[in-house]
């Protein structure tokens, strides 16, 4: 009996471990924000996703700077208030949260209707979106 039992809990561990990804089974998504003498950027290490699966975001501010993190359409740069930017993203991570040498966790599941959407990962902190911290997304059903 005791043979068996401890059978299946390796049986049991080793399915788990074979399922890999963060504790909570979210594919994990590294973002990196930084700034160089040649510009800004913003990095990830996944760039397309699947609308209604739960994605977990490490972003990791590593820069000098401090900078933000939305998930949103492009937008012109000064042609809204970053109020009617903040209520039109998909998410973001306030620069309040995102000083130089910080790291954000969070876990967003985009939605069915952001599939064939032009999404961006940017920060629009004066002068940080023109200095090129965007990246193309693209987000599949």
């Amino acid at each position: 009996m005791r043979t068996r039992l401890l059978g299946s809990l390796v049986a049991l561990a080793l399915v788990a471990a074979a399922c890999g990804g963060s504790s909570s089974g979210d594919a994990e998504v590294h973002v990196t924000t930084s700034e160089s003498s040649t510009g800004q950027t913003i990095t990830s290490d996944v760039t397309t996703f699947t609308a209604g699966e739960t994605y977990h975001f490490v972003v990791e501010n590593d820069g000098q700077l401090a900078h933000e993190l939305m998930i949103v359409q492009p937008i012109d740069p000064g042609s809204m208030d970053m109020e009617a930017m903040d209520e039109m993203a998909l998410y973001v991570v306030e620069e309040d949260d995102l000083g130089a040498g910080a790291t954000v966790e969070f876990d967003f599941v985009f939605p069915d209707d952001a599939v064939g959407t032009d999404l961006e990962f940017a920060c629009h902190i004066s002068g940080h979106y023109e200095a090129g911290m965007r990246l193309a997304i693209a987000v599949q059903s």
